[in-house]
């Protein structure tokens, strides 16, 4: 499940996972104003969403001829991400998916690949919106534009600078991105004694730093400057999702039912 506040704070998007559907509710009293999907593969439905990000969007891409907040949501299972104008829950377009590169004339289908997005996050930075999506099949992080193209990827399966073992929850904090990371079976060891220690060190959470270089892209001309680890202190956590404000960040440990707060102050 993921949850996202709009711009002003006024309304709360969640991904209501096993409901296969996106919920909005007011945050003054917790009413629900609107919801869309079931479980399917057709427009508007979804299997098993995750992630959930808004960002704001010119009238070109919002449609209905003016400016507005998108809701980006992880439609992990059908590969894709659906997009909804946030005022009325109305599908705008999909990314990814089997019908990639379709367009009927009102439903954009962006031609861009997904294997299983898990967690998403969106961000303005020197080089204008991102949404960034942690595929969690490919163990990579891919930096898209809002209508969906693929700006750059990074990662893969390995332990390597800037590269991650099953991406679970992303957030931008203090102008870096948090990947929370799972426990991969890949290459666990043999040996018990071993073998918990080997899986706590998976669970852990990275922090980027990111060189967009100009901004004009040609394959994957990102790259990571900068990592830095950070384990939980608990030995039994199972990092999942991420969110950030201006001086902290929360990461939801799903084995231990906590909340992880870090401060800025204690990430550099």
């Amino acid at each position: 499940m993921g949850v996202v506040a709009d711009v002003r704070g006024e309304h709360v998007f969640v991904a209501d996972t096993l409901g296969h559907r996106l919920v909005k509710l007011r945050v003054s009293d917790g009413a629900e104003l609107a919801s869309i999907g079931a479980h399917g593969t057709g427009p508007g439905q979804m299997i098993f969403p995750q992630g959930v990000a808004v960002a704001h969007a010119p009238a070109e891409l919002h449609g209905a001829g003016t400016a507005g907040e998108l809701v980006y949501i992880c439609d992990t299972e059908n590969d894709r991400l659906a997009v909804f104008r946030a005022s009325t829950l109305e599908l705008a377009f999909l990314i990814g998916g089997s019908a990639a590169g379709v367009n009927d004339g009102w439903l954009k289908v962006g031609p861009t690949e997904l294997r299983r997005p898990r967690a998403i996050t969106a961000h303005v930075g020197p080089h204008g919106p991102r949404v960034y999506v942690a595929e969690y099949e490919t163990h990579r992080i891919s930096a898209l534009g809002l209508d969906g193209s693929r700006l750059y990827t990074i990662g893969g399966k390995n332990t390597a600078l800037g590269r991650f073992h099953s991406p679970f929850g992303l957030a931008v904090f203090d102008g870096r991105l948090v990947v929370a990371e799972g426990c991969n079976s890949d290459g666990r060891p043999s040996d018990e004694a071993r073998r918990a220690d080997w899986q706590r060190d998976q669970k852990r959470l990275r922090v980027l730093a990111i060189d967009e270089g100009n901004g004009v892209y040609s394959g994957s001309s990102a790259r990571v400057v900068q990592v830095q680890i950070l384990h939980p202190r608990e030995p039994n956590v199972e990092p999942r999702s991420l969110s950030a404000t201006d001086q902290y960040l929360y990461m939801a440990d799903f084995k231990g039912n906590t909340i992880h707060v870090f401060s800025i102050f204690g990430m550099r």
